[in-house]
């Protein structure tokens, strides 16, 4: 009863001007007259319990989201909730921005709406299936992490390598260098010493 008062009132929720707060009384004073006992703090109760829920709803849809993910049982609710919270921003968000900070163009943001909307289609198609667990795969990028920098760290130890290459290469010159005047050094003592 509890979520389809809630999903009777979701309009005046998604108003922005709407007080939340007198829509959660609305809510608990109907519960109260079908003759549920939520005491005198009811309104925080239901708002508590809703948030909860949604709490749950969502820790789902990011596990479902995740490569790799074993399947896990859906919470309870989860079907009614998803009626309610689907075509929400917090859900299916409008706007994505990468973690570099720079908003996604047109081809990265379509890939995570049509991740979104094949989960969206996978939950209320056949949740749980095997082809699901194959589908959700389908419209994934590679990666949305940034373009790895292992080209800079490549030329970096290149140029580190040729720089070492050519220190050596003139230590090496210098002994050698050295090596020649100990000779020479030794012949003119071994002349001076024969005399």
């Amino acid at each position: 009863m509890f979520l389809s008062l809630r999903e009777k009132y979701s309009s005046q929720f998604d108003d922005k001007k709407t007080n939340k707060s007198q829509i959660w009384r609305k809510i608990w004073k109907e519960m109260e007259e079908a003759g549920y006992n939520l005491g005198d703090n009811g309104v925080e109760r239901c708002r508590q319990k809703f948030a909860n829920l949604q709490k749950q709803y969502l820790a789902h849809l990011n596990h479902m989201k995740k490569t790799g993910s074993e399947q896990r049982e859906q919470p309870l609710y989860f079907d009614k909730m998803h009626n309610l919270l689907h075509m929400k921003d917090k859900i299916n968000p409008q706007n994505l921005q990468e973690s570099t900070g720079a908003s996604t163009s047109g081809a990265s943001r379509n890939n995570m709406l049509s991740l979104n909307a094949s989960v969206t289609q996978e939950i209320s198609e056949s949740t749980g299936t095997a082809e699901a667990i194959r589908n959700r795969f389908r419209n994934t990028k590679n990666s949305v992490r940034p373009e790895s920098s292992n080209a800079q760290l490549l030329d970096l130890c290149k140029r580190q390598f040729e720089e070492d290459k050519e220190t050596k290469k003139r230590l090496i010159e210098l002994l050698e260098e050295q090596n020649r005047q100990r000779g020479q050094m030794l012949e003119i003592l071994s002349k001076l010493v024969g005399r």
